[in-house]
């Protein structure tokens, strides 16, 4: 390794080895004088001697430098120690979907939270002219309380910015390339979106939709071959999803979605209807308007509801939300009056209202009634009951966060 654990690198102090590729280490470290921890990431000396290696380091701090968003690794600075530059940035505390994946598929509420993250990540990128272009499984982060963050910007390219590879040297990793850069052709947003199909693919059937015994195989088949519907290894999967998945990975990216943003779209209506979503077009999506459900009565404090409490409130303020929530069900049958009295405690005004709304609550209303309803309880559904009861409380608390993140 190029720094030993203990050794101080201008003001940071090297506390051990997080990862190291072909171009790169990363190292965690700990700043000397806020005693801050974060992340170091340095080029290897047997990169540095690489004109390119050393241009595509630069461009990935400008990049990064660029791009401020939850769902992805902020830069803090970057520096230079001797004749080396090296990037400081968010220490991430967690595991990357690549590690999940060796334990088999995610659970699938953990699969859709982490794309939904993940496509909002992408749809910011994109809209400020970054294609990510190495999306896969390792380059995805989970934190400790369950945030997605998207890394390693290191190869992404502005669009309409000089490319720095050769012209028939196809980038990114060959299990999640797309087919055109397999044959090197320009690429866009929807190459980060083939391969983010890819890994969705994977993350809820447990295997790759293209496979072969040589780099070679693997290319052909993305190029050429068919993968199985999801559906058809998880047979109670939805089938809007399955259709999701497999309008990604569709081979032009003229048949794939159109952005980030409606694959998104496509991929909330399919599970839980908000729209009626064609994909058969290949513009991406026609929608409906949606018809409001009627409000149903202030449900009654379920276990489970009071685990979806404390997790919403813990993000907001802290350890401390255990001991509130245990406390103001004592004063508490009914959900909507016990999350209007623990929202007094949330500071942040954002931060109040989107607790709020993830219980179907708005910032105006009295304890006891709701403006858009619980949805804690609701007739079951009849095929995938299982898989989209156990994304309703992700649901929730995406669709909270993400309009916060939009206002």
């Amino acid at each position: 390794m190029l720094f030993k654990i203990g050794e101080t690198v201008g003001d940071y102090e090297v506390l051990g080895v997080l990862g190291q590729g072909g171009m790169a280490a990363v190292y965690r470290v700990r700043n000397i004088l806020s005693h801050r921890e974060e992340a170091m990431k340095v080029v290897l000396p047997n990169a540095t001697g690489d004109p390119k290696g050393a241009e595509r380091f630069l461009r990935e701090i400008r990049v990064q430098a660029g791009l401020r968003h939850p769902n992805i690794v902020e830069l803090r600075t970057a520096v230079r120690a001797g004749e080396r530059i090296l990037m400081i940035l968010e220490l991430v505390e967690g595991e990357s979907v690549s590690a999940k994946l060796k334990r088999g598929p995610l659970k699938f509420d953990s699969s859709f939270s982490i794309i939904d993250d993940v496509l909002s990540a992408l749809s910011y990128a994109h809209k400020n002219g970054v294609i990510h272009r190495d999306i896969k499984p390792a380059n995805i982060m989970v934190t400790s309380t369950g945030i997605t963050k998207l890394t390693d910007f290191g190869i992404a390219r502005a669009l309409g910015e000089d490319r720095l590879t050769q012209t028939n040297i196809a980038i990114g990793s060959f299990h999640y390339m797309s087919p055109e850069q397999i044959k090197a052709n320009t690429s866009d947003e929807r190459s980060d979106l083939y391969s983010l199909g890819v890994t969705f693919y994977e993350m809820v059937t447990g295997r790759l939709p293209v496979s072969g015994q040589t780099p070679f195989e693997v290319l052909t088949a993305h190029l050429e071959a068919t993968p199985l519907r999801p559906i058809d290894l998880v047979p109670d999967l939805p089938r809007d999803v399955s259709s999701v998945i497999m309008k990604s990975l569709a081979k032009s990216p003229d048949k794939r979605f159109a952005s980030a943003e409606a694959f998104q779209t496509a991929l909330r209506g399919a599970l839980f209807g908000e729209h009626a979503t064609d994909l058969s077009t290949t513009s991406g999506l026609r929608t409906a308007q949606p018809v409001a459900p009627p409000k149903p009565p202030d449900p009654a404090i379920q276990a489970t509801d009071l685990l979806r409490v404390e997790k919403r409130l813990s993000t907001a303020i802290g350890p401390s939300a255990k001991t509130l929530v245990a406390e103001a069900t004592q004063r508490h049958a009914t959900l909507n009056p016990l999350c209007k009295e623990l929202s007094g405690h949330i500071a942040d005004v954002g931060l109040r209202a989107a607790f709020l709304r993830s219980f179907g609550l708005e910032v105006g209303d009295r304890a006891g009634g709701s403006k858009k309803g619980e949805g804690a309880s609701g007739p079951a559904t009849p095929r995938g009951a299982g898989v989209l009861e156990g994304v309703r409380t992700a649901w929730r608390n995406l669709v909270s966060r993400l309009r916060g993140a939009r206002s």
